[in-house]
């Protein structure tokens, strides 16, 4: 039934073997709007005025609601990530009192296939990269953290690299002048050098943020990817000296390294997300409905105080909003906020990352926005007509001084730009133009070798001549027609049943009650 809507034209047919096939060329002159700077257009209030009354539809806002939300995220807890830990633990057990090798063990508990690769130390985890370092082939390092996880390496054999890595310890002193931050950076040095911890040290004065709560540390790394003179310090020094201040763009550091390889290593790996449990998600969603049953009773903020909960607040949003401004996709709460009062308080409503508890902060109704409020949006849609209307008038007094010569516009103002377009289709790219269709509708209509009238493009006011176009082929039209008929039937029946699925979504007068009964 639904494709029996779906009808191609003779016309569309026509229009669409048009659009391939004629073949056009053209020259042109194009005076810029972007040649008349804003402040050459002067507008006065008073037509900022005029224009908001005649166009108060243009600014008018929808009825709107905020929320206040607390989130109970279903991320994995601390349980969750210990069980996969302890599980990986007993791996290593069994493995060394086992005879299965260790891709036996990768097949059983590996979220990842088995592979064998070779890696340079910066390809490893921070966890893992020390360990592995110290390690004998065959040991088994790990497990280790991992982006989304927990690892447990399997180290085949050490090889020898093109490539050297170090690892090292800095102090960052930037917080002054350069002749204060060098004394400061000295001070430190000598008290380093009198035995004082650098890991204090650099936790106490420290400018790196990032590397200070560690002691300074930065982990391993290789040639390129510090500044070059941080860099050849750390290469040339040796293993655990402080080294004298050493300036940078980013301050005066002072150095430890602490490690130097030039080794790959071969490894296999078992790979054990961390996911999120029932217990937790029933947790968390018992958390969240506790809270909204206290909230709803007592007082959504006092109770959120109390339990130690983050309150955040949404910017509006309107009904027929789909996304819901920090917290995501949720219609259900989006018809609770618009189906409730000021001050009400939501169930628990499942959403992507957990369940959300929300409270309506702010009831928006319906207004026309006032004039001070769309003034400046007034002004540069003024603005933006006064450079159009230059444009214009500019392009027509060109036309009237050329006498059928584009090649002259541009020496009656430097400004004007005089192009040929080269062969182009109207389904195509315009060399220069891009895609413009007042461009090319004129270019299919304009009578060859005749300059136009000022033409309204995207980049401003065009004068067209068009040089060569080809007419209208019957009988390659009647070969290609079957193909072109068909092709347009199934994009025109794609996009009707796009079009009828959307507007049976939003018509459809359907309660999603799901949150009240399945968490994620």
């Amino acid at each position: 039934v639904l494709q029996a809507a779906v009808i191609v034209s003779e016309a569309e047919i026509k229009r669409r073997f048009i659009d391939d096939n004629t073949k056009i060329s053209a020259k042109y002159a194009l005076i810029k709007y972007s040649n008349f700077p804003d402040s050459t257009i002067q507008v006065s209030e008073s037509e900022m005025k005029k224009y908001y009354d005649e166009n108060q539809d243009k600014y008018k806002v929808e009825a709107q609601r905020k929320l206040k939300y607390v989130i109970f995220q279903t991320t994995p807890s601390a349980d969750d990530s210990n069980a996969v830990k302890i599980n990986l633990e007993n791996v290593v057990s069994s493995f060394k009192r086992d005879t299965l090798s260790f891709e036996s063990y990768v097949g059983i508990y590996s979220s990842e296939p088995y592979s064998k690769d070779t890696v340079e130390i910066i390809q490893l985890p921070p966890g893992a990269q020390d360990s592995i370092i110290k390690a004998s082939p065959g040991k088994l390092v790990g497990p280790v953290a991992g982006n989304s996880g927990y690892i447990l390496y399997h180290l085949v054999a050490k090889l020898p690299s093109k490539n050297t890595y170090v690892k090292a310890s800095h102090i960052l002193i930037n917080k002054g002048s350069d002749e204060e931050n060098y004394k400061q950076a000295m001070n430190i040095y000598n008290a380093l050098e009198n035995g004082a911890s650098f890991s204090d040290l650099a936790k106490q004065n420290s400018a790196d943020v990032g590397s200070a709560v560690k002691g300074g540390d930065l982990g391993w790394f290789g040639k390129g990817q510090m500044v070059p003179e941080f860099e050849k310090a750390c290469f040339s020094s040796k293993i655990d000296i402080v080294q004298k201040p050493v300036k940078t763009k980013y301050g005066y550091h002072i150095i430890k390294v602490t490690g130097r390889i030039a080794n790959k290593f071969v490894v296999e790996k078992i790979v054990s997300p961390v996911k999120t449990s029932t217990g937790t998600k029933d947790a968390r969603k018992g958390n969240a409905s506790d809270y909204s049953y206290l909230a709803q009773k007592n007082d959504f903020t006092k109770e959120a105080e109390l339990m130690h909960y983050n309150i955040r607040e949404t910017s509006p949003f309107a009904k027929n909003s789909v996304f819901i401004p920090g917290i995501g996709v949720s219609k259900r709460l989006v018809d609770f906020a618009f189906e409730n009062n000021l001050g009400d308080v939501s169930d628990a409503f499942s959403i992507q990352n957990g369940y959300v508890v929300a409270k309506i902060s702010d009831v928006l109704t319906e207004r026309i926005k006032t004039f001070d409020e769309v003034k400046e949006q007034i002004k540069t849609i003024l603005v933006k007509k006064g450079k159009e209307e230059k444009a214009q008038a500019l392009a027509q007094n060109i036309k009237n001084q050329i006498t059928n010569d584009l090649g002259k516009a541009s020496s009656l103002n430097q400004n004007i730009k005089v192009d040929t377009t080269g062969e182009f289709t109207p389904s195509g790219n315009i060399q220069g133009v891009g895609k413009d269709y007042a461009f090319i509708d004129k270019c299919m209509e304009a009578e060859p070798n005749k300059i136009t009238d000022p033409v309204k493009g995207l980049l401003g006011y065009y004068l067209i001549d068009v040089i060569s176009r080809t007419t209208f082929d019957q009988s390659k039209y009647q070969i290609q027609r079957n193909n072109l008929r068909d092709t347009i039937y199934q994009e025109k029946r794609s996009s009707f049943f796009n079009e009828w699925l959307t507007n049976l979504k939003k018509n459809a007068d359907i309660v999603d009650n799901r949150y009240l009964f399945y968490g994620q």
